[in-house]
């Protein structure tokens, strides 16, 4: 397993903003991101995250000379596990996964006992609900929030599910942060778009649809930009790429590799956390590696901890509860499953199309500029 980057990432990234604000966190400056706040002296910024749109998914449907290609400065590393519950936490937060023990799209929780869909508030297996635990129990301070405790004006745009600004298109996300720019008390906007990702999923990142979607975001954007005030700064990113799905492997059907399990896996397909009986931890493993070694690498809690592979930081009083005693990690384009799953693209594994990331900046800084 490759050291992850946490020097060049998503975290100094939400660092910089933080900083920009006058509020503290203890990551430092992405200089990119810092020069071009300084270069203009922005009356408000937006900071828009289109989920799955990684550096490598821009390259591979986009030409050079096309939009957000044209404004990207740089590609940058996102969170460990590259997903939306991590790194969208991560960037709100300005935290990595390890101390916000925001992991990944499901947790098991011992008081529960059950696997958590954090996002949707609800048990995974067991489909019960639980409205708003994740945020009570792991309570989060989000960027926009925290400036509006210190007196500084900040708002969020969301899609369809958002309690707040909820839109149905990327095409009203863009209207929304139109009307919401004329106020000039504003000073921060986080927008996120998720439709994306879930296209990539049903269609897979290499899909004549996805290309098409990504031509039409390309699109919309340049010509939203084209009415934006002259004192309003537009930084686009993403949370995570996506890869093309490969072999499928549903643990539901592997009778013996379940007796060795207290609970059910969780976490992600990619990257997939187990909680091992007692005593049956060298058993567990060797099976592991016997039958699933050529397509995943099992690392202990131990080997977890030690590679700060979630983070750095101070961990989460939970993050060793959330990371069981082994997790699986997939070396090639391989997913776990517990039960039926038909994705053709996903993400939450360590390929370089999954990790990095754009940071698209516009307007261009005037040194830029022919």
């Amino acid at each position: 397993m490759k050291k992850w980057n946490y020097d060049k990432g998503i975290l100094q990234v939400s660092a910089t903003l933080f900083h920009h604000y006058g509020m503290e966190n203890h990551y430092e400056d992405d200089p990119v991101v810092k020069k071009w706040l300084e270069a203009h002296d922005f009356r408000c910024v937006i900071a828009l995250l289109i989920d799955g749109m990684g550096s490598e998914i821009l390259k591979q449907h986009l030409p050079e000379n096309s939009f957000l290609l044209l404004h990207q400065k740089e590609s940058i590393s996102t969170v460990y596990p590259p997903t939306t519950v991590a790194a969208t936490t991560s960037f709100m937060t300005g935290l990595s996964p390890k101390e916000t023990g925001w992991l990944g799209w499901t947790q098991y929780f011992k008081e529960l006992e059950d696997t958590l869909i954090l996002f949707y508030g609800k048990g995974d297996y067991s489909g019960i609900p639980y409205p708003n635990y994740a945020y009570d129990t792991l309570p989060i301070d989000k960027i926009f929030d925290v400036l509006n405790a210190h007196g500084i004006k900040a708002d969020s745009v969301w899609p369809s599910f958002g309690e707040r600004n909820a839109c149905y298109s990327y095409e009203e996300v863009l209207d929304t942060l139109n009307q919401l720019v004329e106020d000039k008390e504003l000073k921060f906007v986080y927008a996120y778009w998720d439709y994306f990702d879930s296209l990539m999923h049903k269609e897979g990142p290499s899909s004549l649809k996805t290309k098409e979607y990504l031509e039409e975001i390309n699109q919309k954007t340049q010509e939203f930009v084209e009415h934006l005030p002259n004192d309003v700064g537009l930084l686009i990113l993403a949370d995570h790429g996506q890869i093309d799905v490969g072999e499928r492997i549903n643990l539901m059907e592997d009778i013996e590799l379940q007796k060795f399990l207290k609970y059910p896996p969780c976490l992600e397909t990619r990257t997939t956390v187990f909680y091992v009986k007692e005593d049956k931890e060298e058993a567990f493993q060797a099976y592991f590696e016997k039958q699933y070694g050529d397509h995943f690498a099992l690392l202990t809690k131990k080997e977890i901890i030690e590679s700060d592979l979630f983070g750095k930081g101070i961990a989460h009083p939970r993050f060793e509860e959330f990371i069981g005693d082994f997790i699986s990690i997939s070396k090639d384009d391989s997913q776990m499953y517990y039960g039926p799953r038909r994705e053709k693209g996903n993400h939450a594994g360590p390929s370089v199309a999954e990790e990095m990331i754009p940071i698209i900046l516009y307007p261009e800084n005037h040194d830029e500029k022919d």
